[in-house]
């Protein structure tokens, strides 16, 4: 059983579960937006809003999240790993063909990754 922390500046204010079930979001007083597995492990704590997180809430298909703060922010986190993967092999493609620190075996590490205009 886990807990998440109230009473204090990092209370929470806001927790939703994942369309799967596997994932927890909370947003909460001290600006930040925490994922959490099912068994209450700490996975990653989002920063971004200057106040308070007061709401928390994925998406239908749990690609995104959504977190509305104080600050009069909605911020849209993106979940979903596939796309991350694409654009991170977007963004370092030329790098890894082209410079010649990288091993050859370095060079390879986006083979097969579908580039965004095929999808």
């Amino acid at each position: 059983m886990a807990t998440l922390r109230s009473g204090s500046s990092d209370s929470v204010s806001s927790v939703s579960f994942s369309p799967d079930g596997l994932l927890i979001a909370s947003g909460s007083y001290d600006r930040k937006v925490k994922l959490w597995s099912r068994s209450g492990t700490l996975l990653k704590t989002l920063t971004g809003h200057k106040d308070s997180v007061m709401s928390v809430s994925f998406s239908p298909d749990g690609k995104v999240l959504a977190s509305a703060g104080r600050d009069n922010r909605v911020i849209l986190w993106n979940l979903d790993l596939d796309d991350l993967l694409v654009r991170g092999c977007d963004w370092v493609g030329d790098y890894l063909r082209t410079n010649p620190n990288v091993s050859d075996r370095d060079r390879h590490l986006c083979d097969g990754v579908a580039p965004k205009s095929q999808f």
